[in-house]
């Protein structure tokens, strides 16, 4: 599963806590958590003073494995009713610049703090699907409407061995929750194997186009599917 790039700058180190503030920003202006990340990176308060951050807007998830099932419903021989359930967790990751001014050289020394992040998404496809051509391989074509729940489950970062969160904190629990429910449209195709009257393989591409809403970035983006499926016939389907 390859998400589309866009969302995935949500776990960059920039997320806002519920008052609208970076939540970094907090934590590099509390006493206490400011003293920890001196004293880890060896800097003084004058170091720290004059430090700032910058942060890559750039980022892309990782692929992810998703799982699922498909149930097919025969409305002819070669035209079906597809509907799957599909879940997949994805990653990802980069690293928030901290620049130090050094009087002794003519740049600033920078500190690299990695960042992540780790998001769930629930897919539900209900589709047309073909099936075309005749012989052993044919090929297929589907198109269809989808539901896409995406729930951010993780964002820190790290200073040494210290670790971070960058997740809303506040006494809402619900608010604390990042969530996105959104519908979009689908279409994929490929290729169709019978291997039996029972068993079939289906190996192709599929393309969701979703909104995926998390704070400050939403908009519809494609995301690719890289599918293999197993195809088990209640009776021989006649394809």
């Amino acid at each position: 599963y390859l998400a589309a790039p866009l969302t995935s700058n949500y776990y960059n180190g920039t997320a806002k806590d519920l008052n609208g503030i970076m939540v970094i920003d907090r934590i590099f202006q509390n006493p206490e958590t400011k003293r920890q990340i001196r004293d880890e990176l060896g800097l003084s308060d004058t170091d720290m003073d004059g430090s700032y951050l910058d942060f890559n807007y750039d980022m892309n998830y990782e692929p992810g494995f998703l799982i699922g099932f498909q149930l097919y419903f025969g409305l002819t021989k070669k035209a079906w009713l597809l509907a799957d359930i599909n879940f997949v967790q994805l990653k990802a990751s980069s690293v928030i610049t901290l620049n130090v001014p050094d009087p002794n050289l003519p740049d600033n020394s920078v500190i690299q703090l990695p960042v992540f992040g780790k998001e769930e998404r629930f897919i539900i496809d209900l589709a047309a699907h073909f099936i075309l051509g005749k012989g052993t391989i044919k090929g297929y074509f589907e198109f269809g409407g989808n539901f896409l729940s995406a729930k951010v489950k993780e964002n820190k970062f790290e200073v040494g061995d210290l670790i971070y969160d960058l997740l809303p904190t506040s006494n809402n629990i619900a608010a604390n929750t990042i969530t996105s429910f959104t519908f979009g449209g689908l279409v994929g195709g490929g290729i169709f194997i019978k291997a039996s009257n029972n068993i079939a393989l289906e190996a192709g591409l599929q393309i969701g186009y979703n909104n995926v809403k998390l704070p400050e970035y939403e908009g519809y983006k494609p995301n690719f599917l890289i599918s293999l499926r197993f195809i088990l016939f209640g009776k021989d389907s006649g394809v």
